[in-house]
């Protein structure tokens, strides 16, 4: 596919002051998508964090009944996604269930899910169509993704830049709120306080973030018809 990416796409790029050597962005990429781009990777970024926070929250929890920290760490290497968080809300439930901690840990993972979800669409998608396109700007950054179920079939979406912004925000928001949540669990173990960078502090349950946005692929068809209109060439 990529061969046949016409020429012009570089001497677009330079209209946008884009005047670096060329590299797989210019040469392939709409000039017009770079902040999309950019949103792709901030979203990977936070994923990472996020991902790094639902360890911490099993290391705090697998502490409670085990040898230590040490289980929650080992069994996540070896867990997938949903193998985790069902692990952890088990052992939530076991430990504070019924307890507000254990309503907040519910919409934590719950949360947890649909980022990973939305992630997932993301990073395991393929550019398509316009993303190519180097004859016009676009919006909109088009996406397809081969169906599980059927993987001979595509499935796609197309993403203004403030839906991608939001997924990354919405992941960091949840990053945020799984460390602030672990954290006032360890609190709760030593009267409320813990030590943090040479200062002691008394952490609040934190309040749930709003829910994320939740992608969905459909038919190429529902795709195309969230794309604006083209500009009319009449004066």
């Amino acid at each position: 596919m990529t061969d046949k990416i016409p020429s012009s796409i570089t001497a677009l790029a330079k209209a946008f002051g884009i005047e670096q050597e060329p590299w797989s962005w210019t040469r392939m990429y709409n000039p017009g998508l770079a902040d999309h781009m950019h949103a792709l990777g901030v979203t990977a970024a936070n994923y990472n964090r996020l991902e790094s926070e639902l360890r911490l929250l099993l290391d705090v929890f697998m502490g409670d009944q085990m040898t230590g920290a040490e289980a929650g760490s080992y069994l996540f290497e070896r867990l997938s996604n949903a193998e985790r968080m069902d692990l952890l809300k088990h052992l939530y439930i076991s430990q504070v269930g019924g307890t507000d901690l254990s309503d907040r840990l519910d919409w934590f993972v719950s949360g947890y899910g649909i980022c990973a979800e939305n992630r997932n669409i993301l990073m395991h998608s393929e550019p398509h169509g316009a993303t190519y396109n180097a004859l016009q700007l676009v919006s909109a950054l088009q996406l397809r993704k081969a169906s599980k179920k059927n993987p001979g079939v595509h499935n796609f979406i197309s993403l203004e830049l403030h839906e991608l912004r939001q997924i990354a925000d919405d992941i960091d928001r949840f990053a945020s709120y799984g460390f602030d949540l672990a954290l006032w669990r360890i609190a709760s173990r030593s009267g409320g306080t813990i030590k943090l960078a040479n200062r002691e502090i008394s952490p609040s349950l934190p309040d749930k973030p709003p829910a994320p946005i939740h992608l969905t692929l459909g038919p190429l068809k529902a795709a195309e018809d969230n794309q604006p209109p083209p500009e009319s060439s009449q004066g």
